[in-house]
């Protein structure tokens, strides 16, 4: 990819020119979310295969959109549920989606490419998965709630407003907490696989996390003072957790090597 290249031309040839980083909205937001030229290649890897390659398009935008048209659906047919339902069942299904977008961002129909990672590689493996897996948690999570946020506050009108903004920072919670355990390599790096079960135990502990979600946003946006203290502090607990993706590493059985090693020796 011309981004990876590009974030070792701008760290290791200074001498000729500043460091020629792609340009945009993300690549505006990496300078502030990541730390580190490793990072921050790893980081414009992800934003810009992430967002074109088609197995991914195809994998996770389906999934997105259906479930928050079927959030939408319940909603509408069950006014009973009442709008908590409705943000909380939103804002939970595109956590849900994390699993898939983080899998299928694993692989590439040209696995072969990995000799870029190879031929010129980094100090850092670990860095640069940690800044390929911030990078998808923006261009994709960040993006599917701000979306998804507008339009709860089309439907339900600013005054529901704090009530959407906790359910998405519950939800950002969830999604920062089980990214923090997945178990993820550098982004675009094998074969597209199928059925891959070594986060099949944190998949089926998700849907009860959900529930989770759902109670807190109930208790919490009960009475408004500690809404509006929740409101001010999971920010604070998710900057936390988006400091500890920093201390996140490779299994060994996901490194590049660990490919290197497959194919030579099948």
């Amino acid at each position: 990819s011309r981004h990876y290249v590009a974030g070792l031309e701008g760290g290791e040839a200074a001498a000729a020119g500043p460091p020629r980083w792609p340009r945009g909205l993300f690549a505006r937001l990496g300078r502030r979310v990541v730390r580190g030229r490793e990072q921050r290649i790893g980081y414009e890897l992800a934003c810009a295969l992430g967002r074109r390659e088609g197995h991914v398009l195809k994998g996770v935008l389906p999934q997105m959109l259906s479930m928050q048209a079927m959030a939408l659906a319940i909603m509408l047919k069950d006014r009973d549920l009442g709008p908590t339902f409705f943000m909380c069942f939103s804002a939970a299904m595109l956590v849900l989606a994390l699993p898939n977008l983080l899998e299928l961002t694993q692989g590439t129909p040209q696995p072969e490419a990995r000799w870029l990672f190879l031929a010129n590689p980094v100090e850092s493996e670990d860095e640069l998965m940690r800044g390929g897996l911030k990078g998808l948690l923006v261009s994709w999570g960040a993006v599917a709630m701000l979306l998804a946020g507008l339009v709860q506050v089309a439907l339900l009108g600013f005054g529901a407003m704090p009530e959407v903004l906790l359910s998405f920072e519950l939800a950002a919670v969830m999604g920062l907490f089980y990214a923090r355990l997945w178990t993820f390599g550098v982004p675009f790096r094998r074969a597209i696989r199928a059925n891959q079960f070594a986060n099949m135990g944190l998949v089926m502990t998700m849907t009860l996390a959900i529930g989770v979600l759902a109670g807190a946003h109930f208790g919490l946006s009960y009475w408004r003072p500690l809404e509006i203290a929740a409101l001010v502090g999971l920010p604070f607990l998710l900057a936390w957790q988006w400091g500890v993706l920093d201390r996140k590493k490779i299994s060994e059985l996901e490194r590049l090597s660990t490919y290197v090693r497959v194919e030579r020796d099948p």
